[in-house]
């Protein structure tokens, strides 16, 4: 979890700069400090009883501090600049982490709106998995209760133009910072990671229109995949050399978003082109499309259900039995895998309910995820208490079920409970 060298300020600056304007509190000038900066964060102590990086019987714990700072504006442009620092692994590695997650700037001009630096950026109405986001990288080694905080931002210019209810956004994201996945180390495999020669051709562009009775959008990104191909690059008496690779591609997506009485509607759907338009090469993604249409309701007051149906077509689907090689079919499969193309038509669900008890202090939810016909899935309840205004406390888990071949299945070992103290301010 390395900040990239490009970003001028580092994490740990951001927060070394806070932390001495904190330091001064009760002296005269920390109240202008404060108004000056606009801090808010966490300080976070959270226990695993499971590590993400494979090794057996193991719990990890890591301490650490969240930082967001929202300065005052100067002759309108407003800034943000979001990080942490942590100690992972605490009682084995008890390595140093940071990230400085965002940074940037943002200007109004009449119609025209201009943000520049390094942003989070994710597209989509549906809830929590979406189609048409292929923008934003995740960290999914990062040990966290919020799917939301494996998220980092990436260098970025976007200029968007307003019309009433109407906005057209144009993103450039010149930055790569590759995504982070849980792999297991195995006896005779180097495993290494390509980054893309060219990753300024990355951009997208977006119609948005929001504030009527349907919200919806059209966007297309053409970039780079921010899901792993795997590619063989060497063998000897020693073992092989496989390396993860971010192959280019070409996505057309559309969205929505509208209420009928109690009942809240979404959609989105996108279609996804690769290198491998035939679907011949066990080492790159097949052209797909992937859609999601989900109903939500409170059927009373602080509960909540979310439902959603999954659908995802593969382009040219070839069974692993095609492929003669065994070291092509070892590819092929991994790719399939990761990529989550296992059957040319895959279907699936998504089901959140949420439940707030006790004067809304105590908030309870249960996420889960189920893909078919190759059966894989994923559970994930939590459940946080609000001991006052700065104090929560947090616990729940992650089951992963399928075989070792499915999308979820090759992540059962890393099944974890979770605990979770955070004081806010």
């Amino acid at each position: 979890m390395n900040s990239s060298p490009a970003v001028v300020l580092k994490s740990s600056s951001l927060l070394a700069c806070l932390g001495f304007a904190l330091s001064v509190a009760g002296e005269g000038r920390a109240a202008e400090w404060v108004d000056v900066l606009g801090p808010s964060g966490s300080l976070r102590g959270t226990a695993w009883s499971q590590s993400k990086d494979y090794a057996e019987d193991r719990a990890y714990t890591e301490g650490s501090l969240w930082l967001t700072l929202r300065p005052e504006e100067i002759a309108g442009f407003k800034f943000y600049a979001d990080g942490f620092v942590a100690k992972e692994d605490l009682g084995h590695k008890a390595q140093t982490a940071s990230s400085l997650r965002e940074f940037f700037v943002e200007k109004s001009i009449d119609r025209f709106d201009f943000k520049l630096g390094r942003m989070i950026t994710v597209w989509g109405r549906a809830d929590k998995v979406n189609p048409t986001d292929q923008f934003s990288v995740r960290d999914f080694r990062r040990a966290t209760i919020n799917d939301e905080d494996q998220l980092e931002g990436i260098g970025s210019a976007q200029i968007a133009i307003n019309f009433d209810e109407l906005r057209l956004i144009a993103l450039w994201t010149p930055e790569w910072r590759s995504p982070r996945y849980p792999l297991p180390e195995q006896p005779g495999i180097r495993l290494g990671t390509e980054e893309p020669d060219t990753p300024e051709k990355q951009w997208g562009l977006k119609v948005d229109r929001s504030g009527g009775a349907i919200d919806w959008s059209l966007s297309y990104f053409q970039g780079y995949s921010k899901t792993p191909d795997i590619a063989l690059r060497a063998a000897d008496a020693s073992g092989v050399d496989l390396a993860l690779n971010f192959s280019p591609i070409r996505a057309w997506g559309a969205d929505f978003a509208s209420t009928i009485g109690a009942w809240g509607l979404r959609g989105e759907i996108a279609y996804r082109t690769s290198d491998d338009r035939d679907g011949k090469d066990p080492t790159l993604q097949n052209p797909e499309t992937f859609l999601v249409l989900g109903v939500e309701r409170s059927p009373w007051e602080d509960f909540n259900i979310n439902l959603q149906a999954l659908y995802k077509h593969v382009e040219h689907y070839q069974d692993l039995a095609s492929y003669t090689a065994p070291l092509e079919a070892t590819l092929a499969r991994f790719n399939q895998v990761t990529s989550n193309q296992l059957a040319a038509d895959q279907y699936g669900y998504s089901l959140r309910p949420s439940l707030k008890l006790l004067s809304q202090t105590l908030e309870a939810e249960v996420a889960y995820v189920e893909w078919q016909p190759v059966f894989s899935s994923l559970t994930r309840p939590k459940i946080t208490y609000a001991v006052n205004d700065h104090l929560k406390a947090s616990i729940g888990g992650e089951v992963y079920r399928g075989r070792q071949a499915s999308f979820f299945g090759r992540l059962r070992a890393l099944s974890s409970g979770f605990a979770e103290v955070r004081w806010g301010f």
